[in-house]
């Protein structure tokens, strides 16, 4: 969130908003123990699967169907991040990030990579799936 602030100017909550799923599906993929804890939270709100990767995507999947209902955007796309601004700005937003005290926080092993996959996800509103 705090890259996309300082970079792209977008509200810290948006930022936040729009990476939310996409960090709940990277957190919790191939990480067992990850994946259980956010499998628990996800059947405190009513969300259930009997594998707990899967638990977690469909968790993930729950904070894009209330963002959908109140009318969130899906991606930074339908922010209105145009597309070349996003592109020009990709690689300072990977820095800025992998510099943010906050990454410290993950529970997954991460590098420059992932963010900027996450990123482009992130502006597609697609889905991380690695």
């Amino acid at each position: 969130g705090h890259s996309l602030g300082s970079v792209l100017r977008l509200h810290h909550g948006l930022a936040v908003g729009l990476a939310l799923p996409l960090v709940v599906e990277f957190a919790a993929h191939d990480n067992p123990e990850t994946a259980a804890h956010i499998a628990a939270l996800g059947a405190s709100v009513g969300v259930y699967e009997e594998e707990h990767e899967a638990a977690a995507r469909a968790f993930a999947n729950r904070i894009r169907d209330l963002q959908k209902r109140i009318g969130f955007p899906a991606s930074m796309r339908d922010a209105g991040v145009p597309r070349e601004k996003f592109e020009e700005s990709l690689e300072q937003l990977v820095d800025y990030a992998m510099m943010d005290t906050s990454i410290t926080m993950t529970p997954r092993d991460v590098e420059a990579e992932d963010i900027r996959r996450i990123y482009e996800c992130m502006y597609a509103g697609t889905r991380v799936g690695f």
